[in-house]
């Protein structure tokens, strides 16, 4: 842990001065959700018959140099997850269960459970169903009411959360003495960090550095912030992992280089090691 790494790619051509490394560890946790992990906006890695202890314990060194060496942390790692790695699973607050949850199920599963913590009182008896429904599927044996929904939603939270994967939460957690020491110790360390690393369309613009000389080249550069603008969160992800090779703010700033060209090759152009991008400024529009 303590020793530098140099990461490259097979058949890479370029030296890896942060952009590569910032690639591979985007690269990693994208096929791990993809491959071993559950839930919608946040994701809890869950058991495989080919990942043992020493496997899951990787994992958890993997997350550590990550962030140590270059400040990347997966924000779509379940809070809730992350905090019982931390300091264990009896300092996952009700507050942290219930909202890691939130993120965890579909937006149709979230909607119910939503009306179900503000106005239970207000549900019809098809929306009561339907949030029995939602409760069925993770296997909950209690009938909410009124003044038990919350304490429901939040045992449920924890057997999904916190009980399923306790297995990789113990595994993991070897490492994680790393990440308490660059100060990441508690909940709200730990809501401050996502807040930082998750890209939005503001944080990126702000980090977007240029020096424009002339009218055209400030057009330009205004055409990608708007586009910037209009994106969903997913393309969003993608282009600053593009621009950087990371898939969350772990950078100082982006460099914008303005260049002209023609044909086909009127493109942006990524150098993520500085990182820096290439900027066709001859645009009329923000369509690329």
């Amino acid at each position: 842990m303590q020793d530098a790494l140099i990461l490259r790619f097979i058949d890479e051509r370029g030296v890896d001065s942060g952009g590569v490394s910032r690639d591979v560890y985007s690269a990693f946790w994208i096929e791990l959700f993809e491959g071993s992990a559950q839930g919608c906006n946040q994701r809890v890695p869950c058991i495989r018959n080919d990942m043992g202890w020493k496997d899951w314990e990787a994992v958890g060194r993997v997350l550590a140099k990550g962030f140590v060496d270059h400040g990347f942390f997966p924000v779509h790692l379940c809070k809730a997850f992350v905090m019982a790695c931390l300091d264990g699973p009896d300092s996952v607050s009700e507050d942290i269960l219930v909202t890691s949850f939130m993120d965890y199920i579909s937006d149709d599963d979230r909607d119910c459970l939503k009306k179900a913590l503000s106005n239970m009182e207000e549900m019809d008896d098809e929306e009561y169903d339907e949030l029995l429904d939602v409760l069925s599927r993770y296997r909950c044996r209690t009938v909410p009411s009124k003044g038990t929904v919350l304490k429901v939603v939040a045992t449920v939270a924890h057997k999904e959360l916190i009980q399923k994967p306790k297995y990789i939460i113990d595994a993991c957690s070897q490492s994680f003495h790393f990440i308490r020491a660059k100060g990441i110790t508690s909940a709200t360390d730990l809501h401050s960090l996502y807040d930082k690393l998750t890209p939005t369309a503001k944080k990126f613009i702000k980090l977007v550095k240029a020096s424009p000389t002339a009218q055209s080249q400030t057009d330009a550069l205004e055409y990608f912030k708007q586009y910037i603008r209009c994106v969903e969160q997913t393309t969003l992800e993608k282009l600053v992992r593009f621009c950087t090779g990371s898939t969350v703010l772990c950078f100082d700033k982006l460099e914008i280089q303005f260049t002209k060209c023609d044909g086909f090759s009127r493109q942006p152009v990524a150098l993520t090691c500085g990182p820096t991008l290439q900027l066709e400024w001859t645009h009329t529009n923000i369509i690329y």
